[in-house]
């Protein structure tokens, strides 16, 4: 099973409920996470195949996740979700980025 990291500010809010819900019903394995315990100084890639950054404009500290991550782990797939987009365009992506891995192989 494909796991996912879901990075967000808070934990537990509906809308992410619904989209946690919506990727395990596509047969990923989701693991959500708040920024207060994600742990970058580790020099060790996430265990996960990709990364989704629920952002926040308004929240610095959720731009900047997305920039470490960035910044720290260049080959690591981190795609950014915000609250407007829809669920299947966020799909879409995954599966995007998951068929260019396959093809690099």
């Amino acid at each position: 099973m494909t796991k996912i990291l879901f990075i967000c500010q808070q934990e537990g809010l509906q809308k992410q409920k619904e989209v946690l819900r919506d990727l395990c019903q596509e047969g990923y394995e989701v693991e959500q996470i708040g920024l207060e315990s994600l742990d970058l100084s580790s020099p060790e890639v996430p265990e996960a195949e990709l990364a989704i950054v629920h952002l926040h404009p308004d929240v610095p500290a959720t731009w900047g996740t997305y920039l470490d991550l960035k910044h720290r782990f260049p080959d690591f797939p981190v795609l950014v979700y915000m609250r407007h987009h829809a669920v299947d365009t966020l799909k879409s992506a995954i599966k995007n980025i998951f068929a260019k891995k396959a093809g690099a192989a």
